[in-house]
């Protein structure tokens, strides 16, 4: 497949993890401190994330970095030895990037964010309250910090709908970078249906083109129509209505009714169905 394909409830989900002492653990959730090495050397880690769909789990020898946000959202972040960017430019990064989200998508889903730095693979992969950053990228770092509201908190089924997290989260990301805007110029133009499911995608590269490309560039669009302050309000809408649910496109018309320039866009694009 071209991409994920998991439908996930929120559950209220804790999370231990037994690891060499010498590794630092970062996970999913409100992580407590790990207790002393047991007879084997090991020690075990806890975490508690009330809404989590999923978790995920790093293990290595991190240096650490953490950062509180104006609102209170506790951000850590880690680094291999070597890595870039180090532990403490990646937590000011993540930081700036909740900030620049919240000010049009509204308040932080969670209450901590765990970002631990990969080797860099070109991308990142989202979950709940975590991010596996696999790229020194501050676009791509935007972008997965995007997914917290984005699949994190507004689910959906990424095989059914995965146009509703990932062309989501490439618009958000383009409304904070514009670089990342000025490659979706001619987006619009790709041939098929950004509200197409997984199947109906022969290689990755389609994929790519019409969920996080065309699907991007019709919501910037969307915006552009009716306006930067209407549009962003109904979105807010759409994630309040929507918030621990696993969405449907239906919800995203519902909350665009009042802004028929806006679904003009996206019926266009085959992202929702027309009237």
């Amino acid at each position: 497949m071209s991409g994920e394909t998991t439908t996930s409830p929120a559950a209220d989900t804790t999370v231990r993890v037994s690891a060499p002492a010498g590794l630092t653990v970062l996970m999913t959730g409100d992580q407590s401190e790990p207790g002393p090495a047991d007879a084997d050397g090991r020690r075990t880690w806890t975490s508690r994330e009330p809404v989590a769909r999923d978790v995920s789990v790093a293990a290595g020898q991190f240096t650490t970095a953490e950062r509180t946000t104006p609102d209170g959202v506790r951000v850590t972040t880690g680094a291999l030895a070597g890595a870039e960017p180090a532990a403490d430019e990646l937590a000011d990064a993540t930081v700036a990037a909740i900030d620049d989200l919240t000010a049009f998508l509204g308040p932080f889903p969670y209450g901590t964010l765990t970002v631990p730095q990969l080797p860099d693979y070109g991308g990142g992969i989202e979950y709940p309250s975590s991010i596996l950053q696999a790229s020194p990228s501050e676009e791509v770092l935007v972008h997965e910090v995007a997914h917290m509201w984005f699949y994190g908190m507004v689910g959906n089924s990424q095989f059914r709908d995965p146009w509703l997290d990932e062309a989501f989260a490439t618009w958000a990301e383009a409304v904070v970078h514009p670089t990342s805007a000025e490659g979706l110029d001619r987006a619009l133009g790709v041939v098929g249906d950004v509200g197409a499911a997984m199947d109906d995608f022969r290689t990755w590269q389609q994929y790519a083109a019409r969920v996080y490309g065309k699907g991007g560039a019709a919501l910037l669009a969307a915006r552009e129509a009716v306006g930067e302050d209407a549009f962003d309000a109904a979105i807010r809408c759409y994630v309040d209505a929507a918030a621990w649910t696993v969405a449907t496109p239906d919800v995203v018309a519902a909350a665009l009714a009042d802004l028929p320039g806006a679904l003009e866009v996206l019926e266009e694009a085959g992202a929702l169905d027309a009237g």
